[in-house]
């Protein structure tokens, strides 16, 4: 039998390739890690300003007591620039993530 593991999908367009390079791998990657959160991994959709990213976070907090924390942190507060400024449209979705027997 598989267990349920809680995921975050995050879509973000308009996040300008300079961006990506700089305020989210130096920035907000590192710092989600900090705070519990695991990667299933990121992508640039080819052609276009658009990234997608998939996160965890299994810790003892759950989800979105981590997310909140993790925005409320002195560190993300403190980002510059806020990658926050050069998402023009964002989508999150949680989604249940199935681990399926050996």
């Amino acid at each position: 039998m598989g267990q349920f593991l809680r995921d975050s999908a995050r879509y973000l367009d308009q996040f300008p390739s300079e961006l990506r390079q700089d305020a989210w791998s130096r920035g907000v990657y590192p710092l989600r890690r900090k705070f519990g959160f695991t990667f299933a991994g990121a992508w640039r959709i080819d052609g276009s300003d658009e990234f997608v990213w998939i996160l965890g976070y299994d810790g003892p907090k759950g989800f979105a007591a981590a997310d909140r924390d993790y925005y409320a942190s002195d560190e993300r507060k403190s980002m510059s620039p806020d990658p926050a400024r050069f998402i023009e449209a964002p989508i999150a979705r949680m989604m249940t993530r199935v681990l399926l027997p050996d």
